[in-house]
């Protein structure tokens, strides 16, 4: 998005109010262990409840191994998809190729009128 003339999408906090109907929520299961959160779930709380950025998040993983920004951002638009809220600002601050397929204000109407 963002041609000349255009006016660039107003990004903010993202609050769903239900979560989307084929989303399912799968717990990681160990045998003999407690569920644990997904990991698109550990990376949105990082992002959303302390406040951590994308780059933060993909290189300091509980494993060890350091994961894509990309990656990241894509557990955090799993969080939109469960209703969680997420900024998006923030979240498409990390990458100017990112924040650049964020579609502006018209084509935003133009997949809301095809919709």
């Amino acid at each position: 998005g963002g041609g000349v003339g255009r006016r660039p999408m107003r990004l903010a906090v993202l609050v769903p109010k239900v979560p989307w109907q084929y989303a399912v929520y799968k717990p990681k299961v160990k045998k003999g262990c407690p569920p644990e959160p997904p990991v698109w779930e550990v990376s949105w709380k990082r992002f959303h409840e302390r406040g951590d950025s994308v780059e933060s998040i993909a290189m300091t993983q509980d494993s060890g191994k350091a994961i894509q920004p990309d990656t990241v951002a894509g557990h955090c638009m799993e969080a939109l998809s469960h209703a969680r809220p997420v900024d998006l600002r923030r979240l498409f601050a990390y990458s100017a190729a990112a924040a650049a397929n964020v579609p502006d204000q018209g084509e935003w109407e133009q997949l809301e009128d095809a919709a």
